[in-house]
């Protein structure tokens, strides 16, 4: 896009069409995937060897050691590594003041240095054809006014600087596309005068900074495509939110934040190519004497029937308007959030959003149910803080549910149909994960959970103090990821779980909290078991350990005087002690009286370090 190589049509944007070009250069191995991070991509080096040689001295990466080749008149895209620190002594190497030609200028940053390299300005603006410059993770608190002197310039990065703000006549760089100011702390305003940079395309202010408002006149951005970060509204006036209405190209995400601010609302149901909306109307909710009002302006800002994920946070209304329950608005939303939206005592109806497979409700203090209808299409489920939601949490309602998280809510048990005769009796059949956290007036969970959630791969329970124990052979067969934290009445039945049956379970964390003594018996453990995590124990028994064991974590067991006298079993690879002061003492390599016992294994660590 820079290098204006890529031809608009009037059917796809540049970017559509660069994107286009980026995946058939996959699909013919030209670019990798990279194995440490799917967000980027890689050559394989006999492609990489190759580019250069083609490339020659076109483009120029230096590392630190490299001198600057002979001939740099000629080279247009050049690429510092992280490994040199100043720009001060790059530039007086060999010719590089001669590269007055240069299209790129790209520092790559070096995420684990400290110590961030100064700039010399004087240096860039010698480079007049410049069309991209990045200079993130660099030590930038201010830009110079002779910035605007850069004319080509497309692509701008000052990601992570210390830059406050932009200078005004930056705004006189009528071909920048893109401004990339991914956290930078301390950025309080962009420039008054932004919305004159008739070609740009891209903005991202996301991540942590100090704006407080969005700049006048940015409706006149025509062909702005994406804008990553908070639309912040005036929190006096909120009449920036007019702007909005203009930018009907936008793409991907959109976050307004200062709704409460908010008057004349415009309306999203031109943005037709958005995919997520984000409604933000305060740090917390409003008085309830305020929620007609702004149940009113949620009713104006209504999006487009395209969208796919809505986040609605800090709504202070006691309803939701009718466009969040209508099939035909929403017919595309995939995925639903709630958050901290305090005078609502029970939800929009939703259910029945054709396409709705995700939903997430956090910090409903009046929420007294979820509803009374099912919900035939919803695949995840997050409830988080209610804490009136009570009594039974009826699974009935979600026949196709894969996952399910409760938090901090006040139910008393978790029922499947009670007809016992009933086809209704595998309605979870789907349910993979289920994670319950802090409930502590929950008692019981479905019976007969073998039959009930036949797929139960992973079950989370942390904080459940009432929570009674499973009857016999209650845990699903196939459950891979079993995890108990202080959950007292649980852990005092331990053996009657019937966990030597589970053929599928590789993982299991328990945390005593002192409720037994001793673990594990022998016998108790599947002989399927790679990862045992064992947090406040006073004993530990090594015949109950399985002899499939490779990774054993220790935590937080101060009482815990030794390792078995039998050792720990030789599969053993990876061993985890933390917390466990008595214990550090006897397992210190060569001298501890209970190094023999684990010399054999091949990592240890001991508080987060190996010895």
């Amino acid at each position: 896009m820079a290098e204006d190589l890529i031809p608009s049509t009037k059917k796809a944007t540049i970017e559509e069409v660069g994107k286009n070009y980026f995946d058939d250069l996959i699909s013919r191995s030209f670019f990798q995937h990279s194995p440490y991070d799917s967000s980027r991509f890689v050559m394989h080096d006999l492609i990489n060897d190759l580019a250069k040689f083609v490339s020659g001295e076109f483009c120029i990466r230096l590392e630190n050691n490299d001198s600057v080749p002979d001939n740099v008149s000629k080279t247009r895209h050049l690429c510092i590594s992280s490994s040199i620190c100043g720009y001060g002594d790059f530039e007086k190497r060999g010719s590089i003041n001669e590269a007055r030609h240069l299209r790129t200028f790209f520092r790559e940053p070096n995420y684990l240095y400290t110590q961030r390299p100064d700039l010399d300005f004087d240096f860039f603006l010698k480079l007049q054809c410049l069309r991209v410059l990045k200079l993130s993770w660099s030590n930038v608190g201010e830009l110079p006014d002779s910035i605007c002197d850069l004319k080509h310039l497309r692509h701008f990065d000052l990601s992570r600087t210390s830059i406050r703000k932009l200078p005004d006549k930056m705004c006189s760089l009528y071909n920048l596309q893109t401004l990339l100011l991914r956290y930078c702390q301390d950025l309080v305003e962009l420039p008054t005068d932004f919305g004159r940079l008739i070609n740009f395309r891209h903005l991202d202010i996301s991540g942590r900074n100090k704006i407080e408002r969005m700049p006048p006149r940015m409706g006149k951005l025509k062909d702005l495509q994406t804008f990553r970060g908070k639309f912040v509204l005036d929190k006096y006036t909120g009449d920036n939110i007019v702007e909005l209405k203009e930018l009907e190209h936008l793409r991907e995400t959109l976050c307004i934040s200062g709704l409460r601010n908010a008057v004349h609302v415009a309306g999203m149901r031109r943005m037709k190519y958005l995919n997520e909306l984000v409604l933000e109307w305060g740090g917390e909710s409003s008085d309830a004497d305020d929620s007609e009002k702004e149940r009113q302006v949620l009713e104006n800002l209504q999006p487009h029937a395209n969208l796919k994920r809505l986040t609605i946070r800090y709504y202070g209304g006691t309803r939701f308007p009718g466009w969040l329950e209508d099939p035909c608005n929403l017919s595309n939303l995939v995925r639903l959030e709630l958050w901290d939206c305090g005078n609502c005592w029970m939800l929009p109806a939703v259910e029945q959003l054709p396409s709705l497979q995700q939903v997430v409700i956090e910090q409903f203090n009046e929420l007294m149910y979820i509803g009374s209808n099912p919900f035939p299409n919803l695949r995840e489920l997050t409830v988080r803080s209610c804490p009136k939601l009570t009594g039974r949490f009826n699974l009935d309602y979600f026949p196709k549910l894969e996952r399910l998280e409760l938090w901090n809510v006040d139910i008393e048990s978790l029922t499947i149909s009670q007809e016992s005769n009933s086809p209704k009796l595998l309605p979870l059949v789907h349910l993979t994960t289920l994670e319950i956290r802090e409930c502590s007036k929950l008692r019981s969970l479905p019976h007969e959970m073998h039959t009930l959630l036949p797929s139960l791969t992973r079950l989370r329970i942390y904080y459940c103090p009432k929570l009674e124990p499973f009857p016999g052979e209650a845990l699903p067969s196939k459950l891979e990821s079993l995890e108990i934290w202080s959950c007292e009445k649980l852990i005092g039945n331990l053996k009657q779980w019937g966990l030597s049956t589970l053929a599928s379970l590789r993982f299991l964390s328990v945390s005593f909290e002192g409720f037994a003594d001793s673990f594990p018996d022998e016998g108790l453990l599947p002989t399927t078991l790679t990862r045992l995590y064992i947090f406040k124990i006073s004993k530990l028994d090594g015949k109950g350990l399985p002899t499939s064991l490779k990774v054993l974590r220790i935590c937080d067991c101060s009482e815990l005087q030794c390792l078995p006298e039998e050792g720990l079993p030789t599969s053993l690879s990876d061993l985890n002690i933390d917390g466990c002061p008595l214990l550090e003492q006897r397992c210190q390599r060569e001298t501890g009286e209970d190094w023999p016992k684990i010399a054999h294994i091949k990592t240890i660590r001991m508080n987060f370090k190996d010895i």
